[in-house]
């Protein structure tokens, strides 16, 4: 046996990126779309609904994206987590100052303001 050097573009549907080969661009566009809800096309994309819906859901996660990926009726779609319904961002709140004192009070069924 041995092992014959090849050239990456000489091997048939060479992807040298991966799953961002495909994710990326997909949740790049949507991120900058600024659109709360979208469908994606898959025209053009060889992988299964499966597949690109879990890949996408991977890339997203990994990424820290506020980005819901899933499917209905067979078609995959991308919901902005971070977006309101009419498309306006939504605020990131600021924690609550959570003490000691808070917690026991809390416990206690009393709850300072």
């Amino acid at each position: 046996m041995k092992l014959v050097p090849v050239d990456p573009k000489d091997v048939p549907n060479y992807m040298s990126a991966g799953r961002g080969h495909i994710c990326y661009p997909i949740l790049k566009q949507f991120m900058e779309s600024n659109v709360p809800v979208s469908r994606l096309d898959r025209t053009g994309i060889p992988q299964s609904r499966g597949s690109v819906s879990s890949s996408l859901k991977s890339y997203a996660k990994k990424y820290a994206m506020p980005i819901r990926v899933f499917t209905r009726d067979g078609e995959v779609y991308l919901c902005r987590t971070d977006m309101d319904a009419e498309g306006k961002i939504i605020e990131e709140k600021e924690p609550a100052d959570v003490t000691p004192e808070v917690i026991d009070d809390k416990s206690k069924g009393e709850l300072k303001e």
